[in-house]
């Protein structure tokens, strides 16, 4: 997951709800940290809110980590999720990049709320992710 602060870290704490490890990368260290706060500071709202379970927070935060670079983050997921700004150059370029160091089986998803994924497709070797 990309970190940004609204959609990354939804996704991150969502994930890690569902007991699965992530992996957090962002351009910046700041804004790294940014997301992995802001996803942690979800995951405490869930359990206020009686979402999760009382201590569970702690469990989930354990699963939320900063990766120092992209290849890190995806270089052993099976699924990936692209939340990077809402442009077709921009997130073709990364995708390259996750398809570069992601394994072959990795699925690639976005959080695009407008762009075609046909069209994000293409800046893949394998369309089909």
């Amino acid at each position: 997951c990309s970190s940004d602060l609204t959609v990354g870290a939804s996704w991150a704490a969502f994930f890690a709800s569902q007991g699965l490890e992530v992996q957090m990368f962002d351009e910046t260290t700041e804004s790294l940290q940014r997301g992995v706060a802001a996803a942690k500071a979800a995951l405490e709202r869930l359990e206020a809110g009686g979402l999760l379970e009382k201590g569970q927070a702690a469990a989930c935060v354990a699963k939320l980590h900063a990766a120092g670079s992209l290849a890190e983050a995806v270089s052993g997921a099976d699924f990936i999720q692209e939340t990077v700004f809402e442009d077709y150059a921009i997130k073709s370029k990364v995708w390259q990049q996750i398809e570069q160091h992601a394994p072959e089986t990795a699925v690639i998803a976005t959080s695009t709320s407008g762009l075609l994924i046909s069209r994000l497709a293409q800046a893949l070797k394998q369309i089909g992710r």
